[in-house]
C-alpha cells in the first residue's frame, strides 16, 4: 500500500466552501499550512488505521456564524455503534468522479475498519 507523502507547501485549508464548481457561492476563508503533525503510526503496515494528521494553520480563523470548532470526545470513551456524520467531496460511487458539492452521510461508528459494521447511507446534499 502506498502512503501519501506530506508537504505543507502542497496544501491549503479552505473553510465554508460548499460548491467547488463556483467561486461565487459563498465567502470562503483560505489559510496556508504552517505545520503538519502526522500520526506516529502513519505509513506502517498495510492499512489506513493511522491515516490521520493535524494541520496547524498560518493564521487563526474566526469561529463565528457557520464556522464552529469540532468537539473531541473524552479520553477512553467508546463510541462504537453510535452514529456519526462523515462529510466530503469524495466519489459518490466506487471508481466514480468526485462531487463538486459537499456531501454528508450517516455511518455507524466502529472500533476498527470492518466493512460489515458500516451502515449504508445516502450521500445527501448538505443544502437539503
Amino acid at each position: 500500500m502506498r502512503h501519501f507523502r506530506f508537504s505543507k507547501e502542497r496544501f491549503s485549508a479552505v473553510f465554508l466552501d460548499h460548491d467547488r464548481s463556483t467561486p461565487y457561492e459563498t465567502q470562503t476563508i483560505m489559510r496556508k499550512i504552517k505545520n503538519i503533525f502526522r500520526h506516529n503510526g502513519y505509513g506502517s503496515g498495510a492499512s489506513y488505521n493511522n491515516d490521520i494528521a493535524l494541520l496547524q494553520l498560518d493564521q487563526e480563523i474566526p469561529l463565528t456564524g457557520m464556522l464552529k470548532p469540532v468537539c473531541l470526545p473524552p479520553t477512553g470513551k467508546s463510541f462504537t455503534s453510535y452514529k456519526g456524520i462523515a462529510v466530503g467531496w469524495g466519489a459518490t460511487k466506487e471508481h466514480g468522479p468526485v462531487s463538486n458539492k459537499l456531501k454528508e452521510v450517516t455511518v455507524r461508528l466502529c472500533r476498527t475498519w470492518n466493512v460489515e459494521e458500516l451502515v449504508t447511507g445516502d450521500s445527501g446534499d448538505l443544502s437539503t
